[in-house]
């Protein structure tokens, strides 16, 4: 079949663990889109299509035929490693025929490069077919992997195949704060992935009930569901929190999808964001200057890198379950707001990661149209 549509053609694959891929590669597709309006764009994940379209500006074609999962969770803290193990090596049990199945279809589309969040078995595919593959994040999932449940045996052979999945890539994109990417060859280190967004805290002040002196939070746990006790969350004077259950009986309680804003806008508008350690809410309450408090998340090999960082740019306190269920919950706080501020981090990975794109973009099509 021969390719008739002339505009450049972006194959993006992403990792429905949760919204974190996306929100991290959703800006670097605005950049592109900037600099090439006629980009023609696919999309393969499993996430809602809902979702998706409050991130990612239509059109684009959802492909929602993936083999990428990331981790299987039993909640947003903790990994369920036996099922991860056991879907992991079902994939792998006939892994090269899934990544032959990936790569027809690839050649059917004829898209002119990959960009994957992070599945390795996309890459593969990318190489198999003969289009540039260029991975994106600030971990893979053979990091993820033989964090989580290193030691010899099966978890060695699977991280192995995965690494030589990622390593057919024609790049790998580390963005900052990011693992080591299992010593793959062709890694080029980025800045952070966020954006900084307007505040749109006197919207909230006509939304919510609060006045001009009262203080806002924000509870979010990056699409992984998290069975906090919110009904027992602390009552402080003067607060009211932003929350993504519905049917609390709480008057210091609001839906954040009832404030008519996104989840980027609350988050620079409000006073503190509660959350866990995760790339997107971590590096976009730094670049945007919110304060945090994150609940620990020890069996995620991810965290030290993400909490080191976050220290360092941001103000951030850990707290535990029971805290935000205390009157320790004001004390924290306090100390929180009284940590000296921090210069605002530049979020320069959504460039350079776009400028690499391009490059590569523009060499293939012996052009340079994407500037």
């Amino acid at each position: 079949m021969v390719n008739v549509d002339k505009r450049t053609h972006l194959f993006v694959s992403m990792t429905p663990h949760g919204y974190g891929h996306v929100a991290m590669t959703a800006p670097v597709i605005a950049e592109l889109r900037r600099r090439r309006p006629d980009l023609r764009l696919t999309v393969q994940t499993t996430l809602p299509e809902d979702w998706l379209r409050s991130r990612i500006d239509p059109p684009f074609t959802l492909c929602s035929d993936t083999p990428d999962f990331g981790a299987r969770m039993v909640d947003a803290l903790q990994v369920d490693m036996a099922r991860t193990l056991a879907d992991y090596t079902a994939l792998h049990g006939d892994l090269a025929a899934e990544v032959s199945r990936q790569a027809e279809r690839l050649r059917g589309l004829q898209p002119d490069l990959v960009l994957s969040n992070i599945s390795y078995v996309a890459l593969a595919a990318a190489a198999e077919a003969g289009i540039p593959g260029i991975g994106l994040s600030c971990f893979t999932w053979a990091d993820i992997l033989a964090g989580c449940g290193g030691g010899p045996g099966p978890v060695d052979d699977l991280v192995a195949q995965m690494n030589a999945c990622y390593g057919r890539a024609t790049l790998l994109l580390r963005a900052t704060p990011g693992m080591a990417m299992g010593g793959l060859a062709g890694v080029r280190e980025i800045g952070p992935m966020a954006v900084r967004t307007a505040k749109r805290r006197d919207h909230l002040i006509e939304r919510l009930p609060v006045g001009q002196g009262g203080r806002i939070g924000l509870v979010g746990f990056g699409g992984v569901s998290l069975p906090l006790p919110l009904a027992d969350w602390a009552r402080l004077d003067g607060w009211h929190w932003l929350v993504a259950e519905p049917g609390l009986d709480r008057a210091d309680m609001t839906l954040w999808s009832d404030t008519g804003l996104s989840f980027s806008q609350l988050l620079a508008s409000v006073d503190v964001v509660v959350t866990k350690p995760g790339y997107g809410t971590f590096t976009e309450c730094a670049v945007n200057g919110t304060p945090v408090l994150y609940l620990g998340r020890p069996g995620w090999p991810e965290t030290p890198y993400l909490t080191d960082w976050l220290q360092r740019h941001a103000r951030a306190l850990e707290v535990d379950v029971e805290t935000l269920c205390s009157s320790r919950l004001g004390e924290q706080l306090q100390k929180l707001f009284m940590l000296p501020a921090k210069p605002l981090p530049e979020p320069t990975g959504v460039f350079d990661a776009a400028e690499a794109i391009c490059a590569i973009l523009d060499s293939q099509q012996g052009n340079a149209r994407c500037s």
